[in-house]
Formats: structure tokens, C-alpha cells, sequence
């Protein structure tokens, strides 16, 4: 038995020292710059895509036999103007030699550093990253030799080292586009459709909005990808929360769940919309959980639901001055001049509420907002497919009942302000039977007026 261990020992030893002689004979004698062409022409064969490999290939062999490249270009399929769809500064990739007996192909790591992406819907809708295999034998074969050919060859990315990318998406049909760069590490396996990673995104801008210093921990499986923590730096505050997107059906469907923590409002809607009329300047902070599908900005907004709540403290609501608004009022009530001038602005001590999103409209019931000077409740909605506004404010001086109506209406970006005519009419009306009512009242009770008289008044005002 000893023998028999002793001979396996020995045999062994011989394969793995043969092993590391064929490899060492590969590195020497064999140029890897010859396959260069051959590469090109498989990518070319499968993909219709043109692969440029501007540097020379050389072997690495510790700890695993590898390849490293220079510079490569991999171009976009006709009908986008950027020609390039990706290029990468230097790429290293080791396979391990003995799963390749077994049909095998399990990466040892892969090194890739100074990636380009750049992702594209242009104006006919059509996209640069579906992959075609152009491979017309294919559609020849049988059904059963289709069904065998992944089980002949499984793939296994065990380690995904990514330094100094980034990645660019253009939406040419909506003018949208989304910058970030990123490092990260990920291990993947093609046959079993998973995958696991961890990235952290030095800077994302999407919209003009900027998030920093992310970190998003990723876990893709059967068509399910997660991104769960996610943390960031979000404009002097923090970002926490998780994105779930299903991908088996045509369009993505996505689920989000954020906390945003004290951050600065005014900062974030300067790169949202530097020329908005209605805008917020303090620190804030919403929660929310919403769902989504679609393949674009009009179709994620079209098809957003859920929920969520705001706080803004110590703020300026900028483009609408409340107290110039009530002010007015008074003015029409007492048919004087208005006596203070207006400063487009109102500054509070909390803003607070509650917010529904059905079908892109985010609806809101409960606007609480207060100040030193007056107190205000609000309601309405906004139309985030149409980017319409139509809201409702109640708002009267601490010291005074009278409620005064105020109405942001139109466009979301230069929405109309002002007092609601209609509706403080029927105000100061209320306000001058209520008026009468009691000074009916008090002359009834003093018997200035008959008794028959004063109760047919009484039920002519609606007064009990």
C-alpha cells in the first residue's frame, strides 16, 4: 500500500513538474503576438465588432499562466457616431491549467485597469450592448447540439480586480446621460449565472446630480442583480440604501429603497436646474421606497410608484415671498395699499410632510410649514412625466385666523404664484357674514330687535 501511495506520489510530481515545463516552453517559444489576428477574427466572426489590439501580448506565468495586453479598442456596431464602445489601458488575465482537463475554463483573476465604457441609446432607440453572434452555422445545427455546446465549455471568473475606469451612458432619444468612475473587485460564473462583487465609485453624475465616494456591494443571480448597502456622500450628507433589478423581462424592473440625510438642498437643485423659479436652501432629509420599469427616463418616470416622507429645518423657500402673499391680503380686505415690498423669498423654521408617487404623479397631503411669523398647510401634485405643478397653500399670521389661499400652478420649472383669487373672495365673504352674524347676534340679545324678527334673520344667515 506504501508502494502504491509512494508511485501515485511520483506520478504526480512528474505531471505537475510536465505541466510547468510545457508552460515555461509556451512563455519561451512561443510568441503570443500570433494570436492577435486570430483574436480579432473570432470577435469580428461573433460579434460584428472590430477588436483593435495596438500593443504587443506577453505571457505571465506566476501564479497562474496568463496573458497581459496593452491598449485595446473594442468599436461600436455601425449606426452610432462614437466609434469606440470600449477600450481598456491594460489588461492581465491568468487561467489555471488543470480545470482546463476538465473542460474548464476558471480564471485565476482578471487585472483591468483605465477602462472606457461608453454606453448608448441613440436617436432610432437602438442600443450598443446586445451582442449578436454572427456565427450563421449555428442556425444549421441541430436543436440537441444548440442545448449541449454551453455543457462543453464552463466558465468561471473568480476575480475581477477593476482600477481607474469609468463608464459614460447617452440617451440620444431623451438627452440624458450618466458619468461615473469607478475600482472594484467582482467574481462571477458564466454557467451558473451568478456573480459577486464590491465597487466603489469615486464620482457618479446622472442628470447633473453628482454622488460621491460610493460603496455598492453587488450580487447578481439568475437574472436578479443587488445592489445592497449602498452608502455615498450625497451633497454635504449621506445616501444609504439598497436597488434590487429583476432582468427577466424586456424592460428592467427596479426597486429602490433610500434614505437621504441631511444634506444641502439648495446644492443639489442648483446642478438640478440652475434657472428653476421655485426652489429650496437648508438641509434636508427623505426616505422613500418606490418601484419602477422601463428601458428610459419617460418610461421609468411614467411608471414610478410609491412612497415616502420630507424634512427640511431652518430653510428659505426661494422664488415665493408668503408674508408679501398675506400681506395683500390684508390689503384687499381693508382696501389699502400693500406695505411691505416682496423679497421672492420665505424663510421657515420646518418643512415637513408625506408624499404617494402613482404612475409618475407625486401627490402630498399633509405640508406642514412653519415660521416665527405664520403657519401653513398644504396640498396637491406634481406631474413628473408632463412637469406640471398644481398646489394649494392655506397659510394666516400666528396672530390671525384668517386662513389665506395661495396657488403654485403650470409648468414645474416657472410654475404661476400668487393669492387664489376665487377662493379668497369666498374668504373675505365667510369672513364678513361671519361678521354680521355676530353683531346680529349681540343686538337679538340685547333686544334691539324683535324676536320674530331676529330668528328669521338667524335662520336666514344660518345661524343658531
Amino acid at each position: 500500500m506504501k508502494k502504491t501511495i509512494k508511485w501515485i506520489g511520483i506520478l504526480v510530481g512528474m505531471v505537475l513538474l510536465l505541466a510547468i515545463f510545457l508552460v515555461i516552453s509556451l512563455a519561451t517559444f512561443v510568441n503570443p503576438n500570433r494570436f492577435k489576428p486570430l483574436l480579432a477574427e473570432k470577435i469580428k466572426h461573433y460579434t460584428g465588432r472590430q477588436l483593435i489590439i495596438d500593443s504587443d501580448l506577453s505571457w505571465t506565468i506566476f501564479p497562474a499562466i496568463g496573458v497581459k495586453t496593452g491598449h485595446i479598442v473594442l468599436k461600436n456596431p455601425e449606426g452610432f457616431d462614437q466609434g469606440i464602445f470600449a477600450e481598456v489601458k491594460d489588461l492581465t488575465v491568468s487561467i489555471k491549467l488543470m480545470p482546463l482537463l476538465h473542460k474548464k475554463i476558471e480564471s485565476n483573476g482578471i487585472k483591468l485597469n483605465g477602462l472606457k465604457l461608453h454606453l448608448i441609446k441613440n436617436s432610432q432607440g437602438k442600443v450598443n450592448w446586445n451582442f449578436q453572434e454572427k456565427n450563421t452555422k449555428t442556425s444549421s445545427a441541430s436543436p440537441s447540439e444548440v442545448h449541449a455546446k454551453p455543457s462543453l465549455l464552463m466558465v468561471a471568473i473568480l476575480g475581477l480586480n477593476i482600477s481607474n475606469s469609468e463608464v459614460t451612458w447617452t440617451d440620444e432619444q431623451n438627452k440624458q446621460s450618466i458619468n461615473a468612475t469607478f475600482t472594484g473587485d467582482v467574481m462571477a460564473d458564466m454557467a451558473k449565472q451568478t456573480g459577486e462583487g464590491k465597487f466603489v465609485i469615486h464620482e457618479l453624475v446622472a442628470n447633473h446630480v453628482k454622488v460621491t465616494n460610493v460603496t455598492v456591494p453587488m450580487r447578481y443571480q439568475q437574472g436578479v442583480l443587488s445592489l445592497k448597502p449602498i452608502s455615498a456622500s450625497f451633497y454635504q450628507g449621506k445616501w444609504d440604501g439598497d436597488i434590487h433589478i429583476d432582468l427577466h423581462t424586456a424592460m428592467p424592473q427596479i426597486a429602490i429603497t433610500a434614505n437621504l440625510n441631511h444634506f444641502n438642498v439648495a446644492a443639489l437643485m442648483q446642478d438640478l436646474s440652475h434657472d428653476q423659479k421655485l426652489t429650496l436652501a437648508g438641509y434636508g432629509n427623505i426616505d422613500m421606497k418606490v418601484t419602477t420599469l422601463g428601458d428610459g427616463k419617460q418610461a421609468m418616470l411614467k411608471n414610478l410608484n410609491g412612497q415616502g416622507h420630507f424634512s427640511f429645518d431652518k430653510g428659505v423657500l426661494q422664488g415665493i415671498d408668503i408674508n408679501y402673499l398675506i400681506s395683500s391680503a390684508r390689503a384687499r380686505l381693508t382696501k389699502k395699499d400693500n406695505a411691505i415690498s416682496n423679497t421672492h423669498q420665505t424663510n421657515f423654521n420646518e418643512l415637513k410632510g408625506s408624499f404617494v408617487i402613482h404612475g409618475g404623479v407625486v401627490s402630498n397631503h399633509d405640508l406642514v410649514m412653519s415660521s416665527t411669523d405664520f403657519a401653513t398647510k398644504g396640498q396637491g401634485t406634481m406631474d413628473l412625466v408632463n412637469q406640471t405643478i398644481d398646489y394649494h397653500l392655506r397659510t394666516s399670521l400666528n396672530q390671525n385666523g384668517l386662513a389665506i389661499p395661495i396657488r403654485l400652478a403650470g409648468s414645474l420649472k416657472t410654475p404661476q404664484i400668487g393669492l387664489d383669487a376665487d377662493m379668497l373672495t369666498k374668504q373675505i365673504a365667510k369672513q364678513q357674514i361671519e361678521k354680521v352674524k355676530t353683531q346680529l347676534q349681540e343686538r337679538i340679545e340685547k333686544g334691539k330687535i324683535p324676536e320674530k324678527a331676529g330668528k328669521f334673520l338667524q335662520k336666514l344667515l344660518g345661524s343658531h
